[in-house]
């Protein structure tokens, strides 16, 4: 389609939008975004779902690019409201912590919008940190699919006292490890400045998240990721399902991610050996750098095989 048309179908989805009918205009906002996926189409389109109450896919959307909601404070005001909408405080915090945009007053206004946010959930759910905290307390005698739950439902408290289950929760021996670092990437986007200890495979650490990188951002897993994809053509329809191991394994090891895969290159003839795309387990079996590699990959095994 043409830049034109495409721009008939921003016009079109704009008059619709300031008529209230916000369905329409999501559908007509959808079409051009598809058609050219730039940020002010994207943006438009987060708006029409978020007045059409459709916050999660909003929420979606904007989670895949965030960093373009950090530049202007009428982007991070919209990405904030509709963190608020889904009662994501940690979440509206993160993005308020993270811009690149510098306004103090504004600033102040979408920290009080927060505020009133975390004091209208307070009053609404009363009983909601009194629950969350039992469950934090207990959360290994759960399934991993309930654990995941109160994770997530921890967002809805402010700021202070989801600081206070969440440095509980990394400091849980049996946590496992995806959820420990779900929890410890929150703690890096939050930008705490305070040492925080937690427990590694069984060893006793100390972080402080301000000076962390978050999981996205790894140097390990980016290398990982960029020698995987010199390999694309030959994985095919593999691709995909190796990308998205690649990822888990190097969440299982983070915070300590980058100095633990020291050899990203290294790392990948082993995953790909055991993966059986490559015969180059055999000549390295022996080697001690081998050893120690293949039981991180058969201790990734292990902890994914529970959440089947």
């Amino acid at each position: 389609m043409t830049q034109p048309n495409i721009q008939h179908l921003i016009q079109a989805g704009d008059r619709q939008y300031a008529r209230q009918n916000f369905a329409q205009a999501v559908e007509l906002y959808d079409k051009a975004y598809r058609l050219q996926s730039s940020h002010l189409n994207q943006v438009k389109l987060v708006q029409a779902l978020h007045a059409n109450q459709q916050n999660k896919s909003a929420a979606t959307l904007i989670s895949n690019y965030v960093t373009s909601y950090l530049k202007t404070y009428a982007d991070t005001q919209l990405a904030v409201a509709v963190f608020l909408k889904l009662e994501d405080l940690i979440g509206a915090y993160q993005f308020v912590q993270n811009v690149t945009w510098h306004n103090d007053q504004q600033q102040q206004l979408l920290d009080q919008q927060i505020k009133q946010a975390a004091q209208a959930i307070a009053t609404s759910h009363p009983q909601l940190l009194a629950r969350l905290s039992q469950r934090v307390l207990t959360i290994v005698t759960s399934p991993l699919s309930q654990q995941l739950e109160v994770v997530t439902r921890l967002h809805q408290l402010d700021l202070p006292d989801y600081l206070e289950q969440a440095k509980i929760l990394v400091l849980h021996p049996y946590l496992h490890p995806l959820i420990k670092a779900g929890v410890m990437d929150d703690l890096v986007k939050l930008r705490l400045t305070e040492v925080v200890p937690l427990s590694f495979y069984g060893d006793m650490k100390t972080v402080i998240p301000n000076e962390l990188p978050i999981i996205a951002n790894l140097q390990s897993l980016n290398a990982l990721q960029q020698q995987l994809s010199s390999l694309q053509s030959q994985l095919g329809h593999n691709y995909e399902a190796l990308s998205g191991e690649l990822n888990l394994y190097a969440a299982m090891l983070y915070p300590f991610t980058d100095q633990i895969i020291t050899d990203a290159s290294f790392w990948l003839k082993m995953i790909m050996a055991k993966f059986g795309y490559k015969n180059t387990g055999k000549t390295l079996e022996k080697d001690l750098k081998a050893v120690k590699v293949n039981k991180w990959l058969s201790k990734f095994e292990e902890l994914l095989s529970l959440f089947n």
